[in-house]
């Protein structure tokens, strides 16, 4: 994963809410929304590739949960 994939991950799973991809792109300056949509999309490749517990789903806003 890279730095920014890591970065969303965290805050994600910090979050006590359903995240938006805007708040999301707060966290990294140097991103940008496209980054941000591809790290998101890379997040949840991730997850559902290795058949993890949780599962990144995107409702409007983004956001981590049990499977």
């Amino acid at each position: 994963m890279t730095p920014l994939t890591q970065l969303l991950e965290a805050a994600l799973f910090s979050a006590c809410r359903p995240v938006t991809a805007e708040e999301l792109a707060t966290l990294d300056a140097d991103a940008s929304a496209a980054d941000i949509r591809v790290a998101l999309e890379q997040l949840r490749e991730h997850y559902d590739f290795n058949q993890h517990g949780v599962e990144l789903v995107n409702t409007l806003e983004w956001f981590a949960r049990p499977r």
